[in-house]
C-alpha cells in the first residue's frame, strides 16, 4: 500500500537546529542500556519531547523508538500503527515511543544521523498519535516539575540552620 504524504513545509529551510519542534522524528544514535561501548550505538528513530534555548544552547529532548508488534500501551508510551501515522512519521514500521528512555543533547550533537536530504528529521506524529503523544509529555513534565521541587525543598531544608 502506497501512502502519499504531504511534505513537512519545515523541511524546506536550511537549518533543521532551528526549526525542530515537539512531534518531530529524527535519526539519532541513543545509547543502549548497556553503557559503556567501543562504537556509536545504532540509529534509532527518536522523537522530539522539548526543545529549550537554555544559555545559548539549543538543547533537544529525544524519546527513542523501537519496532513493535504489540496494539497496546502503557501510560509512558505512544505507539505509530496506522499505516498513515507511520507514514507522516518517516518511520518504516510500526514504532513504539517509550518516554521513560529519553536523552537531551544538544542540536549540534555528532550522533543525530542526516539523511541524504542533509536532515536528520524523518517526519512528525500527526493525528491521534500526536495527540497521545502530547498526554504523555504533560504526565512526564508534571512528574519532572514535582522531582525539582521536592529536590528544591531538601536542599533548602537542609542549609536551614537549626535554631
Amino acid at each position: 500500500m502506497l501512502i502519499k504524504v504531504k511534505p513537512d513545509q519545515r523541511s524546506t529551510k536550511s537549518n533543521w537546529q532551528d526549526n525542530l519542534s515537539w512531534g518531530d522524528v529524527v535519526m539519532f544514535r541513543f545509547p543502549s542500556e548497556e553503557g559503556c561501548q567501543t562504537r556509536p550505538p545504532k540509529a534509532r528513530p527518536c522523537v522530539v519531547h522539548d526543545v529549550r534555548d537554555i544559555a545559548g544552547i539549543r538543547l533537544v529532548t529525544l524519546i527513542r523508538g523501537s519496532k513493535t508488534s504489540s496494539q497496546s500501551e502503557d501510560g509512558y508510551e505512544t505507539l505509530v500503527v496506522h499505516p498513515i501515522a507511520i507514514a507522516a512519521a518517516g518511520l518504516n514500521g510500526p514504532t513504539r515511543f517509550d518516554s521513560r528512555k529519553r536523552i537531551t543533547v544538544s542540536v549540534d550533537h555528532d550522533w543525530f544521523v542526516c539523511g541524504s536530504a542533509k536532515t536528520p528529521v524523518l517526519g512528525s506524529l500527526t493525528g491521534k498519535t500526536r495527540r497521545r503523544f502530547n498526554s504523555v509529555r504533560a504526565v512526564v513534565d508534571a512528574l519532572i516539575d514535582l522531582a525539582v521541587s521536592r529536590r528544591a525543598q531538601v536542599t533548602k531544608q537542609q542549609s536551614s540552620p537549626l535554631y
